[in-house]
């Protein structure tokens, strides 16, 4: 069974479950080590074969092996919500105390250590859509609805703390450890709007659950008067730096376009509620004391007719809100002798008579603090587990930089800018430039350094023998010899053809606006597809704008590019 398969190739069923049945729960004092890399590079396997999988509506044979355990003979949901607690944990208590040695290293591998989280509820998310995968781990669902509970205190309790939307010159002005605590607020917000979705496939089968579950549902944690809260603060909608409302859709900001339309993750909140308030047997344990009564009348204020036209099923529940307003409530809950509360043993397991301290000098000295060599191999693994191709099936049509509007050329300076037309691409440049310098430099850099290693590997690689009898006479030289830093051969064209362009701009003095419209832009034919996201290869390229040298003509203010916003 191949073991080495990148996540961005097609895992066959036979391969999936293989991974399945291999996945082991690994201890929270390896979090961060070789064998927890290989742990995450199965789940990343595996999530990103179920989003396949789910996209193509054919996800039901992987959630049957996650529930079977394939050829483990073990539950394999439970396991996942196992590492999920984990690595909560881990955030919790052991991050705080490593993070400045995180902010030395590389940032990849500090993000996939707080994305690791996210991965998991990802992947929990499309198996808890079943209703098999819920009902074969109940009192794993116990800890899981608990998890939620925690991601929506932190969520309601965020503030105008919420994920903000930067500029390039923002981002490239921020410390390691500014742009880790940026980085640890996207992910744990992205991570509760996923407990919303969870919350609501459970609610929707709370009549095939146990006593327990219910319980821990409306009693324990009180879901349906968290969620309540939540609908007044509303933290998946924004204001960005432009004065647009945003709304958080399908994993990222996008633009508010329609001011009436009930948001996604907002209607999966009304009908969590619903099925828990509507529910009969939801209704029979959830006693109607006077805060609950009062929590859920606030509901009545949001049902409007735009918001029932797209959500018709309240109707029945506004009815049922105006009955509680005139039935008599009692003062405190009283409890039921009879229901027997299970604990959230996994939780309490991984973080009980944990040294957090030693721990964290633990995984600071030999995970974290490694030497250049060390380094460099655990980047070039973890490099390994992703590509551009990964993303393919997932992604939207490039956007351009300047106006949003869908793109299909590119930047050829720093290939990572989108525009519409050459009009948006001389707008956007002042903002643009800093950053395009900065990648471009970058891209040199690796180019340079894959050129030396491939030189360095060449002279390393042994000599066939004839050849070795053939000039065993020669001088040492002749081998030894390094080659000049500042040789021809290892400068690359880029370099003189902006020196070429410097020369022309010192000479002229041209404005940036000529230089620019100067310039080519190869479009992509009529005949591609939108839809599809053109790869390295493919995809069309803008001719990037003057080097540095062309400051000079900004500062004698010959071009106002405020004016073109």
């Amino acid at each position: 069974m191949n073991d080495n398969l990148g996540v961005d190739e097609i895992i066959t069923p036979f391969e999936m479950q293989h991974l399945i049945s291999t996945l082991d729960k690994v201890d929270i004092a390896l979090y961060g080590s070789k064998e927890w890399l290989k742990h995450h590079e199965k789940i990343e396997k595996m999530n990103n074969q179920g989003h396949r999988n789910a996209l193509n509506g054919d996800e039901k044979g992987m959630v049957e092996d996650f529930v079977t355990g394939a050829d483990s003979g073990q539950n394999q949901v439970e396991t996942l919500i196992y590492d999920l607690l984990v690595t909560e944990a881990w955030k919790d208590n052991i991050f705080p105390r490593v993070k400045n040695s995180l902010a030395k290293g590389f940032s990849l591998k500090s993000y996939m250590l707080m994305y690791h989280e996210a991965t998991v509820i990802n992947l929990l998310e499309i198996l808890m859509f079943h209703r098999e995968a819920i009902e074969e781990c109940q009192d794993s669902v116990i800890e899981l609805i608990d998890y939620c509970y925690r991601k929506f205190i932190w969520l309601m309790n965020l503030g105008d703390s919420k994920p903000k939307d930067h500029t390039g010159k923002e981002l490239l002005d921020q410390s390691r450890e500014d742009e880790i605590k940026r980085q640890h607020v996207e992910i744990q917000f992205s991570i509760a709007i996923i407990c919303i979705s969870i919350i609501r496939f459970i609610s929707d089968n709370l009549s095939n659950l146990n006593i327990p579950v219910v319980h821990q549902m409306m009693e324990v944690n009180d879901i349906p008067c968290i969620l309540i809260p939540l609908l007044e603060e509303k933290p998946w909608i924004r204001t960005n730096s432009k004065g647009e409302k945003e709304v958080y859709e399908d994993q990222k900001w996008q633009l508010k376009k329609d001011a009436q339309q009930v948001p996604k993750v907002e209607a999966q909140i009304w009908l969590t509620i619903f099925s828990l308030f509507m529910c009969g047997d939801a209704q029979r344990k959830y006693e109607v004391t006077t805060f609950r009564k009062s929590n859920l009348l606030r509901l009545r204020k949001f049902m409007n007719e735009v918001l029932i036209d797209q959500i018709p099923v309240l109707t029945e529940m506004l009815r049922s809100l105006e009955e509680l307003s005139m039935i008599q409530e009692s003062t405190i809950a009283s409890s039921n002798p009879f229901v027997v509360q299970v604990l959230p043993e996994i939780r309490e397991g991984i973080t009980k008579g944990k040294d957090w301290k030693e721990i964290a000098e633990y995984q600071t000295k030999h995970y974290f603090e490694l030497s250049e060599t060390e380094t460099k191999e655990e980047m070039k693994g973890i490099m390994s587990l992703y590509s551009t191709d990964m993303l393919e099936d997932f992604l939207d049509q490039p956007k351009c930089g300047h106006c949003g509007k869908e793109a299909k050329n590119r930047c050829s300076r720093c290939k990572h800018e989108w525009y519409c037309s050459r009009d948006c691409q001389m707008r956007a440049w002042k903002a643009h430039k800093k950053l395009c310098a900065l990648l471009a430099e970058s891209i040199k850099n690796d180019e340079n350094s894959t050129k030396k290693d491939k030189k360095k590997q060449e002279k390393t690689e042994s000599k066939p023998l004839i050849q070795e009898i053939k000039k065993e006479n020669e001088p040492v030289k002749n081998y030894t010899q390094e080659p000049q830093e500042n040789s021809k051969v290892e400068e690359p064209e880029v370099a003189k053809v902006e020196e070429v362009e410097d020369s022309k701009i010192s000479e002229n003095k041209k404005p940036i606006i000529e230089e620019v419209k100067e310039s080519k832009i190869d479009e992509i034919p009529e005949s591609s597809s939108p839809d599809t996201l053109p790869s390295n290869t493919e995809a069309k390229e803008v001719a990037s704008t003057p080097n540095e040298h062309d400051s000079g003509s900004e500062a004698e203010g010959e071009i106002d590019f405020e004016e073109c916003d």
